[in-house]
Parts: C-alpha cells; structure tokens; sequence
C-alpha cells in the first residue's frame, strides 16, 4: 500500500476570492473540507463509473472541483468544455448533444444562455445550479428538461457547496419569493441564523447565516486578522464552536428550508463570480485625476446585473475621453466582469444620516449616454436589425453603427440572446465568437450576409455552386503595398491569422494559403516541395510579376522557406521571409551532435522543469496539443472559402482533414532544408513549451545566409495569435513592411 505524508488536515487547494480591501483573499481548502463535501453531495448525486460530466466551470471557481475530483473518486468520465464552447451557449449545446453527459454543473446564467440556444434538454441529465441566485421560473423549466435538479448553495469558505436542495414542484409552491430556496445543510454542516445581537431568529424572521461544521475552511492564507474576523468562535451552544460569518441575509421557511434574501454588505454576484465592490473601488482609485469612487449594481434591461461607476474629480479634469481610458486601465488590473459597464461623473455622493454613501441614492445611469462619441445612424437593412435587436437588450433608445457591443455593457447572454434573434429574423447562424472580432453594428452587419450554413448541419460546410474552395484566400484585396501571403501551420487552416491582419494597415494586401485537398474532390500533397509550387501557382495567377513577401506559422514556416526558395529558382524578388514560432526542422532530428537518448533525456527533464514551475499552465497545454491532435485525426479541420456570390470568406468545419493532416505530416519527415541566400524575421513566443537545442535561434542560422532577426511576441505556440498577442504581431509586422518599402522607394 502507497504510504502518503498526506493527513486530513493539511491544505488541498486554495482558491482566491475578490476582498473588499483592494486585496484578494485566498481560502485554504483542507483534504477534509473537500472530502466531507464531495461524499455529501454524491448521496444525492450517486455518481458511478456509468456517468459521463460535462465541466464547463473556470479553474478559478469552486463549482470545478467536484467536476475533477467526484469522476476520479468514482470512475467517471469527465469531459472538460474549452474557453471557446463555455462562452458560447450555442456550442455548449452542441457539446452536449454531441457527448450527451449524464451530470453537469452550472451557475443559472450558464443554464439560461444554454435553454435560449435552442437547448430541449435531456431526460437522462442531472443537473446541478450553483453560485448564483436560481429564480423559480428557471428552474421550473429545468426540472421538466432534466432527469434530476439540483439547487446548490456555499460561499467558498465552506468548501463548495454547504447547502444542496432537489427541485421538485411541492419545493417552488413552498417559496413565497422569485428564486428557489437553497434548502437544508448538507451531511456534517450546521447552519445558524442569528439577528445583530448574536440571537437566534425564528421563522421567517430574516438574520445572518453563519454556517459550521466539517466544510468550514482554514482561514484566509496569511491574513490572520481578515481570519479572525469572519471565522469566528461560537458564544452559542452549537455543534461546532468555529462558524464562518456569510454576511447573507437569510430566513427559515415553515417548512425548515432556507431562503436566501440578499448581501448585508458590498459583495455581489456577476455571473456567478464574488464580487467586493471596495476592490473596484480601490483600483480605480489609482486611476489618475480621481478623487473619490462609489460603485454600484444595477439591473439592466434584460434583468441581468451591471456594475456602474460613479466619479468625483480630484480638481484636475479628467479629459474628453476619460472612460474610455478608465476602462481599459481596469481592464488591464482585472477580470472583465469586475469592470464596470458604466461610468458617471459627479460633484458629490448623496449621504444617509450615518454620514455614509447612500447607495440607493445613487442615479440610475442613461443607457443612451453610453456610446462611442459622434453618433451615425444605421443605413442598411442588416445595420438597422442589428441598432434594433441591441436598444431592445441593452435598454438604449439609440445605437450608432460604430458603438461598442461590450463598451456598451453587453455580455455573454446578451450576445447569445442577439444571436437567437438574428437566427429568427435572418434563418442565419452566426458563430458567437464574430462577435469579438466584429463588435460594432457596422462591422457584423457586414458578416451577416457571409454566413450560408444550412439547418441541422452544425458547422460542417458543404460546398454549392456559389462556393469555391481555393487555398489562396483574399484576405483583403487592393491597396499600395506589395502583398503580403500567410501559409498555414499545422492546423491546415488560416483563420487564426485574423487576430492579427485586422491591425494591419488598410492599404495592405493580404492573402492566406490553406492546405490543397480540405474539399475532398483534390488529393492532398505529400512533398513540401509540391505544396510550395501549388501555392505559387495560385499566387501567380493574380499577381505574375511580384514582389512577394511571405509567411508561415509552424508547419507553414517550413513551406513558406520552400516557396522563397523556389521563387528565388523563377528569379522572382522575394522582400521577406517571416517565419512564426518556426522552428528548423534538424532542430527535432535526433542525428548529430546530441544523440536519441540524449535528447530524450534533455526533453524529459525539459517537460518537468515545467510542470513544476506552472504545472496547471503546462497541463493545460499539453492537453490542448493532445486534443487538437485528437480533432486532426478525426478530420474535423477548420477551413476558410470564397462565397462567389456574396463575395464574402466564409469559414466552417470539413470532415476531410483527417487524410490531409496525415500528408502534412508525410511530407515534412521527408522534406530536406537547404541553405538559401535570404534574411530569416523569426518571431518567437516567450513562453517556450517544448525543448529546443537552440533557443535562441530555433536552429535557422545555419540556413538563412542573410541572417536571423528575431522578434520576442507574448504567449505561447498555441496563443502566439490571441488577443492581445495578434496585435503585437501585426505591430512589429507593419515596422518590418514598412522598412522594406522604404528601402525599395530608395532604389
């Protein structure tokens, strides 16, 4: 038997929650704690090896541990949803009618975004709503979608979940209140209700929770005193003599169930998420030109809670543009949802008879004083909708087509309720994630006629009349400068490049290369050479004369240093050659100086170094690598294709990749790189994943003769191209063309 140091009381995890001093506070979570909580909850859950669950919860966020730890417990099978599907209600519902889960957990928000995409439900699914309020109309719903429903309640200091209430009608009928009650202690949690003399209060009468017992946490790590403060001892004759301070106001029902009324201090909840609002506060604080900052919640036009700012100036103007400026240096300090959706300027708080802020005094903002400066009317019809669809969700009168969606408040259920009906209004279905690349109403009116997907096909594209696939994509067409051609990575696609061309100047041809075969009516290549002389032959046909200047990503820097060399061959002028996390391909081979073995060695210990310096980031990694592995080999590639009748790029998935990822990699074991006479612009991710014999170089200086300049780019291999990476990219991009044009005006 394996003999652990391990005991029960020692700390298992510690999760951070926000404080209202300006400071997070990090709960120390006891192997006991959790323990005590995961039994508990499973004598209602029963889950066995038989269950699949579906974890669509943050890391950062209590409700995950049953996720991980409850399937290792018992057997189960857990299916981890990626940040692009949480985000997404259309593709969590997708996910789960795909993979048909038996268990899954979510705040109430994460459910109503799910039932509006179209979500039917499912009879074999339990579920679970936790961390937020669960109105009464939701789980209604849910319980007749659902095999079981489960109300779940517990601030972070109790381990999860210190209440767990099972929906049922006879439970609705019993709540006099718009949410659902959280129900009774789970097995080992004492709960008391006690009024501000530290008394016990009776039915109905309402007072603080304090909650004790086996799922009471530690304390707060290193903060002694904030500890003693809320973990208090008992004057009581209680079961327990600690009990942790909520600071919820709550009252027993007649039937012993437990309502939850409201906060008795600044905390509140933003999609799920404990917010202080003194933490806000004390970061805009630091914002320059202010001298005193409230902040408060309000509910918006879709009953969804917002937070607004309110501002006093310390004397010094603030300046024309001060929101804008004080949102993003929150942004740059925070999460999202702890950045206010609002900003009010004022000359004085309003005051109650203590002397303090009177937040109920506050003024309630005008929604049509949100946008973006120089109001324009939308002009087309899909301008108009959209002005439409968002003053009914976002509660403003007026929007102009060059407004912000999230500057204007907009969120995740916002956005997948405009989705919706913009399906219903136009049978189109936009992917949530255009949002973010196109937030204006000018900008996705523009991609409203892009989309052609046809209705029980999900994202699969098949082709028509009207679509030709090519794998040279006009990216953007016309402008001044000499063109500039991306080539895929591995992936075989070129839709992530969008994160950067879209800060590429205007007057910048841009056109990607995607891997020949993605269609299923062409075999794929397998020789680097002939991927090369295909893609040359497409450029060609638009533009014969040059110059060019390319670039490739991975696999695609490698294909991009074969169509140099081969249009060198022409004696065709090639400007640049930009190479994106590239590395040379005898940097992998196991030949010369280092051997198999050692090199084995060096990229074991490599791999360790990194778990152990940031093991969930390099987990998290590793994981994503094996699953985009895992996507490749079933073939479902992203693809990108000329709509000839809209005139628009258009994207989707393709069941062809499986065999064309297959050849990618056939024919990089064959290829051979030789030396060519050309400057190499290598962009490199500082957070190096994997080993490298030369890091610094990635093994091209013994090939580019001209010489290696090297560019430093935030993230990763995988988020070399992720806001805000993409931006740095394009930046030293525009630097780089810019340099060579002066250089040819100069000739």
């Amino acid at each position: 038997n394996h003999q652990s140091p391990i005991t029960n009381h020692q700390i298992a995890y510690v999760i951070y929650t926000s404080g209202s001093t300006g400071s997070p506070k990090g709960v120390a979570i006891s192997h006991a704690n959790a323990i005590n909580t995961l039994f508990a909850i499973n004598k209602q859950l029963k889950m066995n090896e038989l269950d699949t669950v579906f974890s669509v919860s943050s890391m950062a966020f209590d409700m995950s541990i049953p996720d991980y730890f409850l399937t290792l417990m018992t057997g189960a099978t857990l299916i981890l949803a990626c940040e692009e599907t949480k985000k997404d209600g259309f593709a969590i519902r997708q996910a789960i009618e795909q993979h048909r889960p038996t268990i899954m957990q979510a705040t109430p928000t994460t459910w109503k975004i799910l039932l509006m995409a179209g979500w039917e439900g499912d009879l074999n699914l339990r579920a679970i709503a936790g961390g937020e309020a669960f109105s009464k109309e939701l789980a209604a719903e849910m319980m007749h979608r659902c095999a079981k429903v489960w109300n779940g309640y517990g601030p972070t200091e109790t381990t999860i979940y210190a209440t767990w209430q099972l929906i049922s009608e006879e439970h609705l009928a019993a709540c006099p209140g718009e949410f659902a009650a959280i129900g009774a202690p789970i097995a080992n949690v004492e709960m008391l209700i006690l009024d501000k003399n530290g008394e016990q209060v009776p039915v109905g009468v309402p007072g603080e929770l304090y909650i004790g017992g086996k799922g009471v946490a530690n304390g707060y790590i290193n903060r002694p005193e904030l500890s003693l403060e809320r973990f208090i001892i008992s004057k009581l004759k209680t079961q327990n003599s600690k009990l942790y301070k909520t600071g919820d106001l709550v009252r027993y029902l007649p039937t012993g169930e437990i309502e939850f009324l409201g906060r008795m201090d600044n905390q509140v909840k933003i999609r799920g998420y404990r917010v202080e609002l003194g933490e806000i506060e004390e970061t805009m604080k630091q914002f320059p030109g202010v001298q005193q900052i409230v902040v408060n919640v309000f509910n918006d036009a879709m009953d969804s809670q917002r937070l607004i700012g309110y501002v006093i100036e310390n004397g010094r103007p603030l300046g024309e543009d001060w929101q804008i400026a004080l949102r993003e240096f929150l942004r740059s300090k925070m999460p999202g949802y702890m950045v206010p959706s609002v900003f009010i300027k004022m000359d004085s708080f309003p005051q109650n008879t203590s002397l303090k802020v009177d937040r109920k005094a506050l003024p309630k903002p005008d929604m049509d004083n949100l946008t973006a400066g120089k109001y324009e009317a939308p002009k087309t019809p899909g301008e108009k909708l959209l002005a439409e669809v968002w003053s009914e969700l976002l509660g403003m009168e007026k929007v102009g087509i060059h407004d912000d969606f999230f500057d204007l408040g907009g969120h995740s259920l916002a956005a997948v309720q405009m989705m919706t009906k913009l399906k219903i209004a136009t049978g189109k279905k936009l992917p949530l994630t255009i949002l973010f690349q196109n937030s204006t109403i000018h900008k996705l009116a523009g991609q409203l006629n892009g989309f052609n997907q046809t209705e029980n096909k999900g994202t699969d594209i098949h082709f028509t009349d009207n679509q030709r696939f090519t794998s040279l994509v006009p990216i953007r067409e016309g402008g001044s400068k000499p063109a500039l051609y991306l080539v895929h990575g591995g992936g075989l696609h070129v839709l992530f490049y969008q994160n950067m061309v879209k800060y590429m100047d205007a007057d910048q041809p841009i056109f990607a290369l995607q891997a020949k075969g993605l269609n299923s009516d062409e075999e794929p290549l397998d020789r680097i050479e002939e991927m090369a002389a295909h893609y040359i032959s497409e450029i060609l046909r638009s533009n014969p004369t040059g110059p060019y200047s390319l670039a490739g990503y991975s696999l695609g820097g490698i294909i991009a240093w074969e169509m140099a060399r081969q249009l060198k061959a022409m004696g065709k002028e090639v400007l640049m050659l930009t190479l994106f996390d590239a590395v040379a391909k005898d940097e992998w081979s196991a030949s010369g100086t280092t051997g198999i073995f050692s090199k084995k060695l060096k990229k074991a210990g490599y791999n360790l170094s990194l778990l152990l310096k940031n093991p969930v980031h390099a987990l998290e990694y590793k994981t994503h690598v094996l699953k985009m592995q895992f996507e490749h080999k079933k073939g479902k590639l992203l693809t990108a294709f000329r709509n000839n009748q809209t005139n628009q790029i258009e994207e989707g998935y393709l069941p062809y990749g499986s065999k064309v990822y297959e050849k990618s990699l056939e024919a990089y074991e064959h290829y051979m790189l030789q030396p060519l006479d050309i400057q190499v612009d290598l962009f490199k991710a500082k957070e190096q994943m994997f080993y490298l014999h030369d890091p610094e170089l990635y093994g091209w200086d013994k090939f580019a003769l001209g010489g290696v300049v090297t560019h430093s780019i935030d993230g990763n291999h995988l988020t070399l191209f992720d806001e805000p990476h993409g931006q740095q990219v394009a930046e030293v991009m525009k630097k780089r063309l810019d340099e060579i044009i002066t250089v040819l005006s100069e000739r």
